[in-house]
């Protein structure tokens, strides 16, 4: 069998307005002028797409199929902005599966100090912090995807995101963008992308990590939740099926580490915890 996989990544940026639209020679002082300048200020447009093509040739004997197609794996929509230096926000969708990734309003009143609230990226592991744009293998590590909430989890494909209240901050800045030490706690639903809570229970994820040198990030992130579901017990002698339904512990740790330069990049890390 040979399977040939291509991957291309497109990516795109733009604004909803020019910048300079609010700076023009002659400035409009109606409401329509005064609300494109507030958006050519305020708020931005931005998008990127992932695009692959894909070739499976199965030999069987006399039989022979071949798949060979192109497809689209992900199509990000983000519209983000600024109410105040303090308060912003972000809606996320994703245009394939026509689903609404993120969407909440963060409140940062200090560097050290910032609140979040509504669908975003539950706070571990260090990879699921990171775009799929900007990672190198395109799809994370087998075990992220098992234990961060991904398509290998058994609460299913989530994106690694949920609901909740989520704060965090950076302390002890070393260079212009860069921190020693960063955090980041939230407590979430625990039913990821689900609207709605499926248990009177809320999940709790914390995650920190720390950066010595440039470039080098070491952390540590936790996840102790519960994730409602059935399951089914068949009797031996009867055959019956009986579902039962229940709170599985949905427990994990991790430690884990970066190192990134203009020209190398290396990534590990220790898991440890259940599927179930």
């Amino acid at each position: 069998m040979k399977n040939t996989r291509l991957l291309f990544v497109i990516w795109m940026l733009f604004l909803v307005l020019p910048q300079g639209y609010s700076q023009e020679k002659k400035e409009d002082s109606s409401v329509l002028g005064q609300v494109n300048g507030f958006l050519s200020k305020h708020v931005k447009l931005t998008a990127y797409g992932q695009f692959g093509y894909s070739y499976t040739d199965w030999k069987d004997l006399d039989v022979r199929q071949a798949d060979n197609q192109f497809f689209g794996r992900l199509g990000m929509l983000i519209l983000s902005g600024d109410i105040t230096d303090k308060l912003s926000w972000m809606v996320q969708y994703e245009l394939f599966t026509s689903q609404l990734l993120e969407l909440y309003a963060c409140y940062k009143p200090y560097s050290f100090f910032q609140v979040k609230i509504g669908r975003m990226k539950t706070c571990f592991t260090l990879e699921n912090q990171m775009s799929p744009s900007v990672y190198e293998t395109v799809n994370f590590s087998r075990v992220i995807e098992r234990l961060a909430g991904f398509s290998g989890d058994v609460c299913g494909n989530q994106g690694g995101r949920d609901m909740g209240l989520q704060v965090g901050g950076e302390l002890f800045k070393t260079s212009v963008d860069d921190y020693f030490l960063e955090y980041r706690a939230g407590v979430y639903n625990g039913s990821g992308l689900s609207m709605k809570d499926h248990n009177d229970a809320k999940d709790f994820a914390a995650w920190f990590t720390v950066q010595p040198v440039k470039g080098l990030k070491m952390g540590a992130s936790a996840y102790i939740g519960k994730l409602n579901d059935d399951y089914t017990v068949v009797n031996d002698e009867t055959g019956e099926e009986t579902i039962y339904n229940t709170n599985m512990k949905r427990n994990r740790m991790a430690l884990s580490t970066c190192y990134q330069t203009h020209r190398l990049t290396c990534r590990g890390g220790i898991f440890v915890g259940k599927r179930w």
